[in-house]
């Protein structure tokens, strides 16, 4: 992970907030740290993962959550097979799944992918044989397949703190999509105002409410225009971006900011 310095404006601190229940991503794309990080690498590294070792208490959170899982089923139409960054225990994979899809899915979080795991048994055989799951970190993860579609739900991209992870990371994006296939995020749009968020870093730490105590979220916040420059230089084409899961236009006032992009088609 790179190092926190990297990140924060010059003699800044990341700003630490308490949000309890706040609506925020499960981001899942922590590596561990290096041996003898600094404190505030630890802290981003703990940011990273925190939220995601209880997959019972993040049912409980995010459980009842719909608008995107129905967004991303409307855009799976027509789909054939999907590469989902940061699935968790499966919120948006299972009905994937069920509609028909041939999901491969990411995460860096054992217990949520266990879970995942489970709760496909319940599924028919065939559902269950179109899933291919992967515990790997969303920086580095790499396959020889090629997908209709690519999708980091929930605000996942959000734990890319750096522009070279960011940039590496839809590289990666690119290269693993069918041409004219499509990638699909989501993301909180910056507001100044949110507990936690320094506006000069981009980087908001809060405290989450867990089951067994507070849970540290750090989310990298991306401006649109930031956004539309990386896709830019990694090949994509046909940039949209809407303001909520209905297509709407992006406003300054908007809480969401959903994107989609394009692979060229040759």
């Amino acid at each position: 992970m790179d190092s926190p310095e990297e990140i924060v404006h010059a003699g800044g601190r990341l700003a630490h907030g308490r949000a309890p229940g706040h609506q925020l991503s499960p981001v899942t794309a922590a590596a561990s740290p290096r041996p003898g990080a600094s404190p505030k690498s630890l802290a981003l590294n703990a940011g990273a993962v925190d939220h995601y070792q209880d997959p019972t208490n993040y049912d409980r959170l995010y459980g009842a959550r719909t608008e995107d899982r129905d967004f991303y089923l409307r855009r799976a139409q027509g789909m054939r097979s999907i590469l989902e960054y940061g699935a968790g225990n499966g919120r948006l994979t299972l009905p994937l799944l069920v509609a028909g899809k041939q999901v491969c899915a990411v995460d860096v979080s054992r217990a949520m992918l266990d879970a995942l795991s489970a709760r496909v048994e319940a599924l028919p055989g065939s559902a269950r044989k179109r899933l291919e799951s992967h515990l790997a970190d969303m920086r580095t993860f790499s396959t020889r397949r090629r997908f209709d579609q690519v999708i980091v739900g929930f605000h996942a991209l959000g734990h890319l703190y750096s522009h070279s992870d960011v940039a590496t990371f839809f590289e990666r994006a690119h290269r693993h999509l069918l041409p004219d296939g499509e990638l699909l995020l989501d993301l909180p749009l910056p507001n100044l105002d949110l507990p936690g968020y320094d506006g000069a870093a981009q980087v908001m730490v809060s405290e989450m409410d867990g089951a067994g105590g507070p849970e540290l979220l750090t989310l990298r916040l991306f401006q649109p225009q930031e956004l539309c420059m990386h896709l830019h230089y990694a090949g994509f084409e046909r940039v949209r971006l809407y303001g909520d899961f209905e297509g709407g236009a992006l406003e300054a006032d908007s809480e969401v900011m959903v994107l989609s992009a394009r692979k060229p088609k040759c």
